[in-house]
């Protein structure tokens, strides 16, 4: 078996973390995690900051195999 690995950009925006947390960039990876199952879907989960937003909040996303 050969396994691959192809990176995804899941997330239209690029976030400023300096602005998570309420503006004191604190716990930016508490909720980031990635689920696969097995028809090789995956389902990542992350902290980000909206373009102009003061405070982070989470996002997930389903990529197809």
């Amino acid at each position: 078996m050969v396994l691959t690995w192809t990176e995804i950009r899941v997330s239209d925006f690029a976030s400023n973390f300096d602005d998570a947390f309420f503006g004191t960039g604190r716990f930016i990876g508490d909720y980031n995690g990635l689920a696969i199952d097995f028809r090789g879907f995956s389902f990542p989960v992350w902290t980000g900051v909206r373009p102009g937003k003061a405070d982070s909040d989470i996002f997930f996303a389903i990529v197809g195999p």
